[in-house]
Order: C-alpha cells, then sequence, then structure tokens
C-alpha cells in the first residue's frame, strides 16, 4: 500500500476510539511512517492492517506498533520464512564490512556511497538480527526530524532513515568490539574471509578497499545521527 493509503487505513482503524479528531491523524501519520521503512509490515493488506490497530489495547504508538509488528508474525509464520540466497546473504556481507570499515576508520559513513548505504538497510531490516523494532521507529522518527520533512516517502527522508539505521548498527558493533572483541572481532574477520573468497571466485580478485577523499553531501548532519 502506499503511504497515503496506510494512513487512510488507520486513521479509520482509529475513529471512535480518540475523540481529537487531528491527534487522531497525528498519530496514524506517524504510525504510517515507521510502517514505510519498514518492509515486512508494508506486506500486511488493508484487513490485516486495520484488525491489528482495532486490536490494540491503547492508542499509545509503540503499544499500536506492536500489534501491528504481532499481526505479521503471525502472517509470517503462517506462510513460513523464505531463505535468502547464499550469494545474496555474501553480498549483503560485503555491503556491511565496506561500512564497517569506513565507520572504524572515520567514525562515519561519508565515503560509502549512499546505494551501498541503503542495500545495507534494507538487509539490516529484512534480517532482524541487529536492530530491534523500536529502534527501528527511533530511526523514523530521527530522519523525520533530521530532514523535516513531513512525508516519509521524500527521498532525503528515506537517505537519512538508512543511514541512520546502518549508523546504529555500526555503533553498537563498536560497542561490542571494545565490550567482547573476542566474539566480534570472529564474527567480522568469518564474514571478511567469506567475502573475500567470494570476490575471488566471481571477480577473480580481492575486495576493494573503502576509498579516501571522497564525502557525500549530506554526512555531517549523519555524523550526529546516533547521539543527537
Amino acid at each position: 500500500m502506499k503511504t497515503s493509503d496506510t494512513e487512510a487505513v488507520i486513521r479509520k482503524a482509529l475513529e471512535g476510539r480518540m475523540a481529537d479528531g487531528a491527534a487522531a491523524s497525528a498519530l496514524a501519520r506517524s504510525i504510517a511512517a515507521s510502517i514505510s521503512y519498514d518492509a515486512g509490515l508494508q506486506q500486511l493488506d488493508e484487513n490485516d492492517l486495520e484488525t491489528a490497530v482495532s486490536a490494540s489495547p491503547t492508542t499509545e504508538h509503540h503499544v499500536i506498533m506492536a500489534q501491528i509488528r504481532e499481526k505479521r508474525r503471525e502472517k509470517a509464520n503462517a506462510t513460513g520464512p523464505r531463505p535468502a540466497p547464499a550469494d545474496e546473504k555474501t553480498v549483503n556481507i560485503g555491503f556491511f564490512l565496506r561500512c564497517w570499515d569506513a565507520y572504524s576508520r572515520d567514525g562515519h559513513l561519508g565515503s560509502i556511497r549512499m546505494l551501498t548505504v541503503t542495500f545495507l538497510a534494507d538487509w539490516l531490516l529484512n534480517d532482524r538480527s541487529y536492530i530491534q523494532p523500536d529502534e527501528v521507529d527511533w530511526c523514523a522518527r530521527k530522519a523525520l526530524k533530521e530532514t523535516g520533512k513531513g512525508n516519509p516517502g521524500d527521498m532525503k527522508t528515506r537517505e537519512a532513515f538508512h543511514e541512520a539505521v546502518v549508523l546504529l548498527v555500526m555503533d553498537k558493533f563498536n560497542r561490542s568490539m571494545k565490550n567482547n572483541p573476542e566474539k566480534t572481532g570472529a564474527l567480522i574477520e568469518g564474514w571478511r574471509k567469506e567475502y573475500g573468497e567470494y570476490c575471488r571466485k566471481k571477480f577473480g580478485g580481492d575486495p576493494e578497499p573503502v576509498p579516501t577523499g571522497f564525502m557525500r553531501g549530506r554526512s555531517a548532519k549523519a555524523l550526529n545521527a546516533i547521539g543527537a
């Protein structure tokens, strides 16, 4: 569904539960924004979405989002998970390593092209091994605040969201490297070996190093994506 359609379905489900129409519209808009950044939640049809919102015990944003995610889990369990092809996973590991190497070196992702950041963010959001639902919602609110855009589908807002997601995960791995260096280091080096073997087999050479001297235009703002 389009974000506008999602918002309309949510607003309809909130009718009768909230006396303040303006507050209901604002809540519907905020929930629709969170859904628009979550590929899994976008797979819910109108009936499932309306049912989930109507079944929520309260009209608090995080409670409704939890109800929507529970409905999504029910649907996923009914159809069964789709395992990612081995090559697809390895390519995404390559995106992670490029971002990790840049973050470890520079403390930001300015030397990484936005398309790489977007691809990695998509994988992290679909895999969900390294980011929690409430953190996804935080990144969505952060992106809207940073860009000052009311439309979550705006390109700059989506880029800000993707970069916030990747930076949040990079920060997690950075803290994990400090607190548990052996386990985290072994994981990353295992990924590096896997991706290196993939590149040599597929392209006949080692992965290219992260470039220097390249800085994307909005990276100055992105530096504050975690702490601001």
